[in-house]
């Protein structure tokens, strides 16, 4: 683990595990966050990069069919609690490009997509489709917390008392957690026998689990044979590198 991924990691999970209390967390996770991963998919975007090479970094730590099903289940669930702790952040702007809310999460499900779609056109529109569907779920939820409005029409601004404002944080941080338990623990210490990828990686983890896990259920559908011989074979080639090098 290099200096610079050690101290992304204590600053990433520090402020995901404010978040579920903490509404100062929750605005420094969505702008620290945020814009790496918008970085991330637009140095993706505008540079070349090889599939098999791409899949294969995430994969090799994750060949085993108990860890995929793992994260098959609660990667999904990951991005979308992250997605309610981004979506009490105030909107970057009022405005609803093709009728969505241009809030964090859209962002952070935009910079997702971008990458995701440029992976594999087929498999990433549909991860788009999921990851935006769950920012704007998120969304929805955190707008039903709202206090009423002062002032306002009977019948408008309704919403839970200020009191209960940040109950879905707190739910989304209890599903939160599970979810990094079941994948660390059983996941990775039990079914695998090998570190978690974002030990060596984190931002690349972050952006190529969502997409792996579905390419998963995509290759066990009869998705694109070839591509799954030839990353079989390349991560085949990282196990016995690192074999080699132990």
């Amino acid at each position: 683990m290099t200096p610079a991924n050690a101290a992304l990691i204590v600053a990433v999970f520090g402020l995901l595990a404010g978040s579920v209390a903490s509404q100062r967390a929750r605005t420094g996770l969505a702008w620290f966050g945020v814009p790496i991963l918008c970085a991330f998919s637009l140095k993706r975007m505008h540079s070349g990069f090889d599939l098999v090479r791409e899949l294969t970094f995430y994969a090799s730590y994750h060949a085993d069919w108990r860890n995929q099903l793992v994260h098959v289940v609660f990667v999904p669930l990951l991005v979308f609690t992250a997605m309610v702790f981004l979506a009490y952040v105030p909107p970057l702007s009022r405005a609803t490009p093709l009728g969505m809310p241009l809030n964090w999460a859209t962002l952070a499900a935009l910079a997702w997509s971008a990458h995701h779609c440029k992976c594999d056109p087929l498999v990433g529109l549909f991860t788009s489709l999921v990851t935006f569907g769950s920012a704007l779920a998120a969304t929805a939820i955190v707008q039903r917390e709202l206090p009423p409005k002062a002032g306002g029409a009977k019948g408008k601004g309704r919403g839970m008392p200020a009191a209960r404002y940040g109950r879905a944080a707190r739910w989304a941080g209890a599903l939160h957690g599970l979810s990094w338990y079941m994948q660390i623990h059983p996941g990775h210490a039990i079914f695998e026998g090998r570190k978690a990828a974002l030990l060596d990686a984190l931002i690349q983890s972050f952006m190529d689990g969502p997409l792996f896990v579905w390419m998963e259920v995509a290759f066990r559908l009869g998705y694109d044979p070839a591509l799954r011989v030839q990353l079989d074979r390349a991560v085949a080639a990282q196990h016995a590198a690192w074999a080699l090098a132990s």
